[in-house]
């Protein structure tokens, strides 16, 4: 029987995943003598993240981060750290689940700690999303290239901010994350498909 995902949609208490099974039975001569379907339902939880680290000197994006976060994931622990430097040192001293990353800070940019967090061995399986108010391609290709997880041009709208949090929350960040190398802009999770 062959598996096909279809689709995946992100609620209130996890994420509901659609998959539509089907099987062909051919006989000896090469014809179809049967085929058949199923529907399946799967109902995820979201994530086990604990502790969400937010690098951003971005102050009024940080306290509409956390009053998001914390109306509609109360439980989780979010820290902040304003520059490069504090989340270089605040991640050697500190266990975090997930990183939200700005790319404009001072003393290290982004790309810089993103650079430092995936070649170091103790951080690199970090998962890491870029959320930044650029949405030129650019910035977008180069945080792919350097291995971010996940790109998030930020939201000011209340609304798209808890899409995204749900999103990201809900996600399974093992190797296999179907939103890994995607981007959130506009309230929509786009793949990122690299140009030769």
């Amino acid at each position: 029987m062959k598996e096909n995902f279809l689709k995946w949609l992100p609620f209130k208490d996890g994420i509901l995943q659609f998959r539509l099974k089907s099987a062909l039975n051919i006989d000896k001569r090469g014809g179809v003598i049967g085929i058949g379907f199923g529907f399946n339902l799967l109902l995820r939880k979201d994530t086990t993240i604990q502790h969400i680290l937010m690098a951003d000197d971005d102050i009024d994006h940080g306290v509409l981060f956390e009053r998001v976060l914390k109306s509609e994931y109360p439980d989780i622990k979010l820290s902040f750290v304003y520059n490069g430097n504090d989340l270089l040192d605040f991640l050697r001293l500190n266990r975090v689940g997930l990183l939200f990353l700005d790319l404009n800070m001072p003393c290290r940019n982004g790309f810089e700690c993103l650079q430092s967090i995936k070649e170091n061995p103790v951080f690199e399986k970090l998962t890491t999303i870029i959320c930044s108010s650029s949405a030129y391609i650019s910035d977008i290709k180069k945080s792919f290239f350097l291995k971010a997880d996940f790109y998030m041009v930020k939201p000011f709208i209340t609304d798209h901010l808890k899409t995204a949090l749900k999103m990201i929350l809900g996600a399974d960040w093992g190797d296999d994350a179907s939103i890994r190398n995607h981007y959130f802009i506009n309230n929509k999770c786009v793949p990122y498909i690299a140009a030769e």
